[in-house]
C-alpha cells in the first residue's frame, strides 16, 4: 500500500492530527516503515496539523516544495467534508489529486475514567453501561463530520446532548479524545472518535462506552493524497 519507491527523494505528508485521528491511521496505512517504528530511515515525514484547512494550505508553501496532503473528501453518511471542498474550490494553485483511499469508519463513544465509574452506578442489564446509563451524559465532543454520522445514535441514546451546548464540534475526532481525557469539571462528557484513542493507550485514561456508535454499518470515508502542481508539471 505505500507510495514510496525505491531511490523517491524524502518527502513530506500533511495529516489532520493529533494522533488518533482517522487521517493519521490512513498515513500510517500508506507508509508502513513508518507506522513500524522506523521513521528515522523512511523516507517520508508525517506531520500533523491542528485542523482540514491548515492540513491542505501546508502544502502550498514554498519552503515545502516535497509536500502532500492527505485530506478527507466525503463520507457515505455525511456527504462531503466542507473545508476540504473549500480549499480545492479557492487554491490559488491546481492541486493535483495522487492517490484515493477509503476507510471504513467505526466510531466509539468514549468516556473519562471518572465518568465511566460514575455510569457503571447505573444498572439495567448485563452490559457494563446500560442504555440508561449512557442517558446521564451531558455533553459529547467531535468533528461535524461525526457528530452528523452518529445523530441518531445520539438522538437516541444521548438525549441530554441535544440541547444548544450538548454537542461540541472540535477540529479532530482525536482532539475530543484528548480534551475528554483531561477533563476535571466533573460534567459527564463523552467523546466521538477511534477507539484506538483508548484502546492503544493514546490518551490515558479513556474506556470505550460504546464501540460501532455510526448511524450505518456501511460507513465509508473517502481520502485523497494531493500536491500543488508546480507550473509546467503534468
Amino acid at each position: 500500500m505505500s507510495t514510496t519507491r525505491p531511490g523517491q527523494a524524502a518527502f513530506e505528508v500533511a495529516y489532520l492530527g493529533p494522533p488518533g485521528t482517522y487521517s493519521h491511521q490512513v498515513a500510517l496505512g500508506l507508509y508502513p516503515d513508518y507506522r513500524d517504528n522506523q521513521a528515522s530511515s523512511s523516507k517520508v515525514t508525517l506531520i500533523p496539523y491542528d485542523t482540514i484547512t491548515q492540513t491542505a494550505a501546508s502544502i502550498l508553501s514554498a519552503s515545502a516544495p516535497r509536500r502532500l496532503a492527505l485530506l478527507p473528501l466525503k463520507n457515505s453518511t455525511h456527504g462531503i467534508v466542507k473545508e476540504t471542498e473549500e480549499f480545492l474550490a479557492s487554491s490559488p494553485v491546481p492541486v493535483e489529486t495522487i492517490k484515493t483511499v477509503e476507510l471504513a469508519v467505526r466510531h466509539a463513544l468514549l468516556v473519562n475514567s471518572k465518568t465511566y465509574e460514575r455510569l457503571q452506578q447505573v444498572k439495567d442489564s448485563d452490559r457494563p453501561l446500560s442504555d440508561e446509563a449512557l442517558k446521564s451524559i451531558e455533553k459529547v465532543y467531535s468533528h461535524e463530520q461525526a457528530l452528523g454520522q452518529c445523530r441518531h445514535f445520539l438522538d437516541s441514546h444521548l438525549p441530554l446532548t441535544s440541547s444548544q451546548d450538548g454537542r461540541i464540534n472540535v477540529s479532530s475526532t482525536a482532539l475530543a479524545a484528548s480534551m475528554i481525557a483531561k477533563d476535571d469539571s466533573g460534567t459527564m462528557v463523552a467523546a466521538l472518535a477511534s477507539d484506538i484513542c483508548a484502546t492503544k493507550g493514546i490518551y490515558e485514561g479513556l474506556k470505550v462506552a460504546r464501540a460501532g456508535v455510526q448511524d450505518r454499518d456501511d460507513n465509508v470515508t473517502t481520502f485523497i493524497l494531493v500536491r500543488a502542481r508546480e507550473e509546467g508539471q503534468r
